[in-house]
């Protein structure tokens, strides 16, 4: 297994030294205590493999931190998930001498688990339960101290999607590729741009539409403030993405609280729209990240989607190339790309309990 396949949304807090947990990581149902004995320690450095050549121990301790997380299952509606498996690979990088350690548990009756004393570089936490779209979390054990809060206090939250069989093929997706959902335009801007989702097209005025980009022009049809959208803010003050009588949420953006499952998270593995996660119906356009993904829902609840608009800024000339693509189901479902699990998911070879 790969590092990079780690790289991504980090949720595993590793520094604490725990007293007494052991190398291998001890997974249990519901929350366990944060130590066996005593207090944690802060920043301890954990042990180091012993093996390998001396030159790389200052690396492979820059890397290794201890499990000390806590979570609690939820589905899209907010209600536990128990009886749900979850099964944890801990990686152990060392030079010529890697290392995996696996073990396995079940939420309890509220959702809740906890993976608490392994010691390595990246863990893996999978959950699986017949009815629910697989999913989990996964990341390096060091990393950004804000993001790796996971505690009996202060739990993650993980969404899984119940599965409610809905059929792909009334899906309507379209892809990056699509020339269609390309448009470009030279001063004078419009102010507005309304994009019908279901047919792919620019909508007319008086026509159905699902997203609009809402732009601050001068009277030359130019971008106001240009170089704002160069700056270090989140946003781009100067457009906002307004959805038709419905509300929207950035799936990468902390601050409604509302992340994205998993690293590597595209448009078409989105089992379904997080309707309970939807805030407003215009929020000002994601500068953070290329993807600018968000779900949505519009025409009072009869289309849900994930939508990506990677190019919505005017270039400092004026010009604007817009390309976007996404996936909308249009039968009033929130449904998107369900999967159930399979013999392969549900199979415990290789990850022994821990209890």
């Amino acid at each position: 297994m790969k590092t990079s396949r780690y790289v991504g949304l980090i949720l595993v807090f590793g520094f604490f030294n725990l007293v007494g947990c052991g190398e291998s990581p001890r997974a249990v149902p519901g929350f366990q205590p944060m130590t066996l004995q005593g207090k944690p320690e802060v920043n301890s450095p954990p042990l180091v493999i012993p093996a390998g050549d001396p030159r790389r121990r200052e690396y492979e301790t820059s890397l290794q931190g201890r499990i000390c997380y806590y979570a609690r299952v939820i589905d899209q509606d907010g209600k536990p998930v128990p009886k749900a498996m979850v099964l944890v690979l801990l990686e152990r990088l060392g030079w010529g001498n890697s290392s995996y350690s696996k073990c396995r548990t079940y939420t309890d009756e509220d959702g809740r688990f906890s993976v608490v004393g392994g010691i390595g570089s990246h863990v893996a936490i999978s959950i699986i339960k017949a009815g629910y779209t697989p999913d989990g979390r996964h990341g390096a054990l060091k990393g950004d101290a804000e993001l790796l809060r996971a505690t009996p206090d202060a739990p993650a939250i993980i969404t899984v999607w119940k599965n409610t069989g809905f059929s792909r093929k009334d899906l309507i997706v379209h892809r990056p590729a699509d020339e269609h959902l390309r448009f470009n335009y030279s001063p004078p801007l419009p102010a507005t741009i309304r994009i019908d989702l279901v047919r792919g097209v620019l909508a007319k005025q008086g026509e159905e539409w699902d997203i609009q980009l809402r732009y601050a022009v001068n009277d030359k049809g130019i971008v106001e403030n240009p170089e704002s959208y160069y700056t270090e803010s989140r946003y781009m003050k100067s457009c906002h993405i307004t959805v038709n009588q419905g509300k929207m949420s950035y799936l990468d953006d902390p601050l409604p609280g509302f992340a994205r499952p998993s690293s590597g998270f595209t448009y078409d593995n989105c089992p379904g729209v997080v309707v309970r996660g939807l805030i407003a119906e215009t929020l000002p356009y994601l500068l953070r990240t290329e993807m600018t993904m968000f779900q949505f829902q519009s025409r009072g609840g009869k289309v849900h989607g994930i939508w990506s608009i990677p190019n919505g800024r005017p270039a400092a000339n004026g010009d604007l190339d817009i390309d976007m693509h996404g996936a909308v189901n249009p039968t009033g479902s929130p449904a998107l790309f369900e999967i159930e699990p399979t013999e392969k998911h549900l199979s415990t070879e290789g990850y022994p309990l821990s209890e």
